[in-house]
């Protein structure tokens, strides 16, 4: 505790204690971690302070304000800043700092976590790796991930995330990556965007970081890989992942198992089997209009399937277009020969319009206001052979249909990535 008071100039005159790790979330806090009191959008981790000390906090760090109202007992375990965040930030930029290796940062509008994982599946062949753990990629969750560096890591992997100008910028100088990688650059978040060209500019920001250090590479070399994920944007990342590690040197006999035994995040390009040879895609993690495409695009191309089923959420933070968006999405359901169409929540009925439009039945295009109400419908849809592609934004919550799918019908399996889908997977020619 007294060398994280020193790099945050904060005052400590009591026993030194062991920080065992860093939290900003008092239920999942271990013991001998230390509690970061962060006033976010919907809470203020300072009404949790008490529960994170009786959880065997090795102290917390709050707001000069709430040290001077705070109980007696409590004083000799907390750290006074001016901001708990802007502390946050600070001491993860330190760490980052005497770790002093090198740090890849991802960004882009689809696939940067997929590649991410991928970035770090290959180099994990050659090098000790330290990966950004599930979607920490913000104000918040950066920081968190950049405490985790340890002297054993030889590379580190970030991602960055937006929803506004200038976060990317923010991010990347506290990150300070040598590599970048921008996946690309697609209509989301435009509700806090004029347009596409916005999108790119702020994604342009890890770029202009990088522009007086970073150079662009590609592999001099030929090589054919194999990836167990369906989907031509997957075969995109594997590719943008492949152009880093060349940047490490890693070579095809180690990329190849990497790419091969593959398992990508939960709820990304998930395959699940069930009885009767009904084939999930249980992609619900997040959406946008170019993600829906592709993941349409792969259903479309799933060979053997019976019927083709979507259940499609609501795209969120899309803004003015929202409405056009969701159509052009329920035209594309129609053009990849979607049987039925569900549209879950709020402006996806415009998807169900747009299926309509676009040629799907209008008895087989259904809306319905929430994931629950979906939930309860999709079941008794599913016959045998059928392909049934769920994916929504976050918010919709579509991990209730999944869940709904599964209790259902027993027996479900999850698809291994050494599964033989030779029909199914991607190939990849670099």
């Amino acid at each position: 505790m007294g060398e994280v008071a020193a790099f945050l100039e904060a005052p400590w005159g009591v026993a030194d204690r062991r920080v065992e790790g860093y939290s900003i979330d008092s239920r999942s806090l271990a013991a001998n971690q230390l509690f970061f009191a962060i006033r976010g959008p919907r809470f203020d981790g300072h009404q949790f302070v008490g529960q994170a000390l009786e959880r065997g906090a090795a102290g917390a760090v709050v707001a000069e304000a709430f040290y001077a109202r705070a109980p007696v007992d409590w004083r000799p375990a907390l750290l006074a800043v001016a901001d708990t965040l802007r502390a946050l930030q600070t001491l993860a930029r330190e760490v980052r700092r005497k770790w002093s290796k090198r740090l890849i940062a991802v960004t882009g509008s689809t696939g940067k976590s997929t590649t991410k994982e991928m970035i770090a599946a290959i180099l994990s062949r050659r090098l000790c790796v330290l990966r950004s753990p599930g979607n920490l990629n913000n104000d918040f969750g950066l920081p968190l991930a950049l405490l985790g560096l340890e002297p054993e890591h030889e590379v580190a992997v970030m991602e960055l995330a937006m929803s506004a100008p200038g976060e990317i910028a923010r991010l990347a100088r506290l990150a300070e990556p040598q590599v970048g990688v921008v996946t690309n650059v697609a209509p989301a978040h435009l509700q806090f965007f004029d347009s596409v060209d916005a999108i790119a500019l702020a994604k342009r920001e890890l770029i202009d970081y990088l522009a007086t250090t970073g150079a662009c590479r590609t592999p001099n070399w030929r090589a054919d890989f194999t990836l167990p994920l369906p989907g031509r944007h997957n075969v995109e990342n594997a590719l943008a992942a492949i152009a880093v590690s060349s940047v490490f040197d890693i070579l095809p006999e180690d990329i190849r198992p990497a790419l091969a035994e593959f398992q990508n995040l939960h709820q990304r390009s998930e395959i699940l089997t069930l009885p009767g040879e009904v084939t999930v895609i249980n992609d619900c993690y997040n959406s946008n209009p170019l993600a829906m495409e592709r993941m349409l695009e792969t259903l479309a191309a799933w060979p053997g399937a019976r019927r083709r089923i979507v259940v499609a959420g609501e795209m969120l933070e899309l803004g003015s277009t929202s409405p056009e968006l969701h159509r052009a999405v329920g035209r594309k359901c129609a053009q990849s020969g979607a049987d039925w169409v569900i549209a879950v929540q709020g402006d996806a009925r415009f998807i169900m319009e747009g299926a309509v439009e676009g040629g799907v039945t209008p008895s087989r295009a259904r809306f319905f206001p929430d994931a629950t109400s979906a939930a309860e419908f999709c079941p008794s849809l599913i016959e045998p052979g059928d392909v049934i592609l769920v994916k929504g934004s976050r918010g919709v919550h579509l991990e209730t249909v999944m869940e709904m799918l599964k209790r259902q019908e027993t027996g479900v399996r999850c698809q291994e990535p050494e599964s033989k889908l030779e029909n199914r997977n991607s190939k990849i020619e670099a």
